[in-house]
């Protein structure tokens, strides 16, 4: 998800590259081996991905998904811009993009979508509280949510000595801050809020059904949730 302002470019463009590489690892090394323990792949037709960037996760997703629609949202008119660029690119010709803001999508967006993903996202939202409760109307009763979040402890001396939580600590100071600060009376919470307050966050609103390390290395976390 590019900020306000999109600050830093030429960062964000390699971010997308490097992506590209392994998109495709992520989703089908951790993405479906999960989802499919909750839902019927074959049913999936409708994909959000919440602060798509430059696309590459939802032009991978639509490769995985070739009957579905894949529609990427996002706050920055350069990302759409790149990534409506990439899917064409790639021939992924059943993705959309759209600009809105999560915290209030379009009211005939409800009960709409089988699965919802926000990837490194949920800890940049500027007015998490409501955006969880859009992307929750927009979910159908049957659907998935996936948050994926770096795996950074909310109590900090347990981060001590943690090259994960250091790297990801100082990278939110410059990206993750930035994009959460870009509206008034934003949260501002970034890679710190860490992964015990998400999940108690996330349990307020929706059944958190799993928690597991997403990438081999285990530096992120995927909380897998269900409507209640």
């Amino acid at each position: 998800m590019y900020g306000e302002a999109d600050l830093g470019n030429d960062f964000y463009d390699w971010q997308d590259r490097e992506w590209e590489h392994s998109e495709v690892n992520r989703i089908d090394n951790a993405i479906l081996p999960t989802l499919k323990k909750y839902k019927d792949l074959d049913k999936i037709n409708q994909v959000m991905d919440v602060g798509c960037g430059g696309g590459v996760l939802v032009t991978a997703l639509a490769k995985r998904f070739p009957k579905a629609t894949i529609t990427g949202i996002d706050n920055s008119d350069i990302a759409l811009e790149k990534a409506k660029a990439f899917s064409k690119e790639k021939n992924a010709l059943n993705t959309e993009y759209f600009s809105h803001d999560v915290a209030s999508l379009p009211a005939n967006w409800e009960n709409k979508f089988d699965f919802i993903i926000l990837f490194d996202v949920l800890h940049d939202l500027p007015n998490p509280t409501a955006s969880i409760s859009e992307v929750k109307r927009a979910l159908k009763d049957d659907g998935v949510i996936m948050c994926i979040d770096p795996k950074v402890s909310s109590h900090h001396r347990k981060n001590i000595g943690d090259p994960n939580a250091s790297f990801c600590l100082a990278f939110s100071i410059y990206c993750c801050l930035p994009n959460s600060l870009h509206k008034g009376e934003a949260a501002g919470l970034g890679v710190g809020w860490g992964m015990e307050n998400e999940e108690e966050f996330l349990s307020s609103h929706l059944n958190v059904v799993e928690i597991s390390n997403f990438h081999a290395n285990e530096c992120s976390n995927n909380f897998v949730c269900l409507k209640k």
